[in-house]
């Protein structure tokens, strides 16, 4: 029961025969009967996290032992030779619990929600960022999958979020943008009322002076870093900023959005210097290719187009198979990943157009895709709140 008691019937009257309270069990327990054991046992986890060990003595249950997991427990599952207990919890975590020795080892953690955005710093393979739909952001090891820095922002949700070796940045659905510490976690500063309604992309200069950020209502502004001082405002979108893309050399930025156009805006005269729109539905994402000559859009189309500036129709197109939302391109190979509604992971020919391969394994819609700096990997993240790891092999 919610209360923490173990109601014990008697099947063949159908009465109650007892009821037991197990101390230090909160909220709705999750138990498991141990079988073929000379007398009754149950191991029983709560939403305070506590697992406790039971035996049944005569009439009643009687407490062994107990541990504690994070997060609350929300399953239970006992190894075939007795010697290990897999504790589930709503922090998304898995523990092995070893039922003679008491030793807790944390399996895998994951998030508990769905995840909205990944980044990886430039300058490192070995680390990436994921923040999700209940305002968690971590950072994780690439070496291990472990979890190196762990942020929680309760009752907002992070929109994106990207990642150096410095700082990290995130948007959120309240408006603010905030800088945190990647190797702590530790809140450096922030940015109130960046956006009204919401901060829904963003993207860090390579040499870290300024903020480049996209909004709810479709405005396009630059923020300075060390003073958090909006720099310019740029507006012409009319309905919200998808994504914005920055030039390595830092004087030209890329915004798509769902009014079914993509922008190429000059920062230095804070003016738009070309406008490309598409026939059919709202453009989700965007990127450059290694060379800065050519832009690859997905979306509501349902196809993967490839621009120049200098043409008003894309130079080729070819078709996703269902809407898309993320697209990433690979720096050293001719690659790109796409994702979408489908919910597989796909692979492209930069050069052909060709899909190489389809990755199965998410079960809700793929919300966004990035290749590692090296190129050896590429990670996608979705509705479903998980994080696949996918190896290169060229």
């Amino acid at each position: 029961t919610t209360s923490g008691d173990i109601a014990i019937f008697q099947v063949k009257r159908s009465v109650l025969f007892s009821m037991v309270n197990v101390s230090g069990i909160v909220g709705i327990p999750t138990s498991i009967t141990v079988p073929e054991t000379s007398d009754y046992q149950l191991y029983v986890g709560g939403a305070n996290g506590v697992v406790a060990h039971l035996s049944f003595d005569e009439k009643s249950f009687k407490s062994i032992s107990r541990v504690k997991v994070d997060g609350g427990v929300s399953s239970l599952s006992l190894s075939e030779d007795k010697s290990q207990v897999l504790a589930g919890s709503t922090t998304g975590s898995i523990t092995r619990i070893h039922t003679k020795s008491l030793k807790v080892q944390l399996v895998s953690q994951s998030h508990c929600a769905s995840i909205k955005s990944i980044s990886f710093s430039p300058e490192s393979s070995e680390h990436f960022c994921t923040a999700t739909n209940n305002g968690d952001i971590f950072v994780w090891n690439t070496n291990n999958y472990r979890i190196s820095a762990k942020i929680s922002e309760p009752r907002i949700r992070a929109t994106c979020v990207v990642l150096s070796e410095d700082v990290m940045v995130a948007g959120f659905n309240d408006g603010v943008i905030r800088a945190y510490d990647p190797e702590t976690g530790e809140k450096l500063w922030k940015i109130p009322n960046a956006h009204k309604d919401g901060v829904t992309t963003l993207v860090l200069s390579l040499n870290q002076k300024f903020i480049v950020s996209g909004g709810i209502r479709g405005e396009v502004r630059v923020w300075d870093v060390r003073t958090r001082q909006l720099v310019c405002h740029l507006k012409e979108h009319s309905t919200r900023v998808n994504k914005v893309c920055l030039y390595d050399s830092n004087k030209y930025v890329l915004s798509c959005s769902r009014d079914k156009s993509f922008l190429c805006w000059d920062l230095m005269s804070e003016k738009r210097l070309t406008a490309h729109s598409q026939p059919m539905g709202g453009i989700n994402d965007i990127t450059l290719t290694p060379d800065q000559k050519t832009i690859l859009t997905v979306g509501q189309e349902r196809a993967v187009s490839l621009w120049n500036l200098r043409s008003a129709k894309p130079l080729r197109q070819w078709s996703h198979g269902g809407e898309a939302t993320c697209v990433a391109v690979a720096k050293t190979a001719p690659l790109i990943a796409t994702g979408g509604v489908s919910r597989l992971l796909m692979l492209w020919d930069l050069k052909t157009g060709k899909c190489l391969g389809k990755g199965i394994g998410h079960s809700a819609t793929i919300t966004d895709v990035a290749f590692s700096p090296d190129d050896q990997q590429v990670v996608s993240v979705g509705e479903d709140g998980s994080i696949l790891v996918w190896n290169i092999f060229v």
